[in-house]
């Protein structure tokens, strides 16, 4: 009994070292780039804010048909000079008005 509960013990313990090794050797083993559809392969850019981080994507024929709804919200994805779609998450006044975090305000709890 003492022989199966140490066995049982040492893989629950070991169970997450292997899932951590085989994680680290399937990042570090370079792979096929696979192509959807056989059309080329798009990058697609991570910018970094003082306080938030945005997707950058690259204009395409596709992408502006995608987000033709948005010119109604004033975002201008049919000018052919915009080369690329950046997309974020957060409020319009958060993103115009917070510089870093010294600029936030925490909300007070309980009466003022």
């Amino acid at each position: 009994m003492a022989r199966w509960l140490l066995r049982a013990l040492t893989a629950l313990i070991l169970l997450p070292f292997f899932y951590f090794i085989a994680a680290f050797v399937g990042a570090v083993i370079p792979g096929a780039h696979p192509q959807i559809d056989g059309g080329p392969l798009t990058r697609v850019a991570l910018a970094r804010g003082p306080i938030h981080f945005d997707l950058l994507l690259p204009m395409s024929d596709g992408l502006r048909a995608t987000y033709a709804f948005a010119a109604a919200q004033g975002v201008p994805v049919g000018d052919p000079r915009a080369k690329y779609l950046v997309i974020g998450w957060g409020s319009q006044a958060y993103y115009t008005t917070t510089g870093s975090y010294l600029d936030l305000n925490l909300p007070r709890s309980g009466p003022p």
